[in-house]
């Protein structure tokens, strides 16, 4: 019976409310155990291949027809948890269990063969369009790291980094007699970007360590002098911007406190220091007098005008102080970068005529008060003296 039959007649018995196998049932079961058999003795092949790293050849095993992806999807029908379930209870062959993980594996080999198909596309393209090495090498690496097995194209790619090294290591001795400094960072760059797929040899490793060396000790020098130059300028966004990139390549080349690189750009951190401490005293200088000049558009509030004119002094103090600490906290050499902080004369005159309005306001609070204290006094006289003239009859 065709494997497809034997299914067919299989799944139509566990549908079935007769339960007793008949006899097409018994040899449609015989030949689906046999078939189940078969196809894990496939599988088993296929996951070797796999654990082997031999895709290729696993994906055309696979291939062969009947395609096994085919028959693992024939053999695990809809229906078939209840037969196994129901097998030993009428006597009939229980099938083994499929192995589905291999079936997954086998698809992610679908994938990465094709991922690696169309990286070899990419890799003739680069060749026939003769692109750089570099280029070349970049899919050359990612290939390998897809087809590990193939190891005529791990050997090309130690070959062909090996003229890139020694090309590089060319490049830098050119540009560093040239005294060409973009040039050496660019190739210097270029060694240590690369993944190199084995270690370069001393020889290589030692020559491009010197050279490097060689170009942060000038690299150091010329970032701190454009620092230097900065301050002196008065551009702190200049400064601190060369600054960074100094404390960059210091950390490359591994440079400590208190050496002489070091010496050379510590005064540019003091500066750089002082004048964020400054910024923010200042800063704190201008919040004062946001503060003093909204307590003088703000109404005469809830308290009493006595009250407003000591909150209205205390925010005139506060900002008067903090102006006066900002002034002293300027050094001589940061004069045209900070200059002196005053109270803007527009908020001095609001001020004085707030005050005068609060006053004003005050003073007619009293003549309000002394007028009630004098009425409520007459009447209290009339009306002793009514009693005076009541008393008296």
């Amino acid at each position: 019976m065709k494997i497809d039959e034997a299914v067919a007649t299989l799944r139509s018995y566990v549908q079935s409310k007769e339960k007793t196998p008949s006899a097409a049932v018994r040899e449609a079961a015989d030949d689906y155990h046999r078939a189940c058999i078969e196809v894990n003795s496939s599988l088993n092949r296929l996951e070797d291949l796999l654990n082997r790293s031999l895709r290729t050849e696993a994906i055309q095993f696979a291939n062969i027809e009947p395609k096994l992806e085919d028959l693992v999807s024939t053999l695990d029908f809809h229906g078939r948890i209840d037969y196994e379930m129901m097998a030993p209870f009428q006597d009939l062959p229980v099938p083994p269990p499929l192995d589905m993980e291999t079936i997954k594996n086998l698809q992610t080999a679908y994938v990465e063969y094709q991922q690696t198909e169309n990286l070899y596309r990419s890799l003739r393209k680069l060749v026939l369009e003769r692109a750089p090495i570099s280029e070349r090498l970049l899919v050359m690496r990612e290939i390998s790291n897809h087809d590990r097995i193939n190891a005529t194209l791990i050997e090309d790619i130690v070959a062909i980094e090996k003229n890139v090294q020694g090309r590089i290591v060319q490049n830098i001795r050119k540009a560093a007699n040239e005294r060409n400094d973009d040039a050496l960072e660019e190739h210097i760059d270029e060694y240590y970007l690369n993944n190199w797929t084995t270690p370069p040899s001393p020889e290589v490793l030692q020559t491009v360590e010197k050279y490097r060396g060689v170009y942060l000790e000038k690299r150091l020098k010329t970032l701190a002098n454009r620092a230097f130059n900065a301050i002196h300028s008065k551009d702190l966004q200049s400064a601190k911007k060369h600054y960074a990139e100094w404390v960059s390549q210091a950390k490359a080349a591994g440079v400590q406190k208190g050496d002489q690189y070091w010496a050379r750009i510590e005064p540019v951190v003091h500066w750089i220091e002082n004048y964020d401490q400054i910024e923010s005293v200042r800063e704190y200088a201008q919040v004062q007098l946001l503060t003093l000049r909204s307590a003088i558009q703000a109404p005469v509030a809830k308290g009493t005008a006595e009250e407003t004119i000591k909150n209205l002094n205390a925010a005139m103090i506060a900002a008067e102080e903090a102006i006066e600490n900002f002034n002293s906290h300027i050094p001589s050499d940061l004069r045209q970068v900070f200059p002196k902080m005053t109270i803007p004369k527009d908020l001095v005159m609001e001020y004085q005529k707030c005050l005068e309005k609060l006053s004003e306001h005050s003073r007619k609070n009293e003549l309000f008060i002394l007028a009630g204290l004098f009425a409520g006094g007459a009447l209290l006289i009339i009306a002793f003296l009514v009693w005076v003239v009541a008393r008296s009859r």
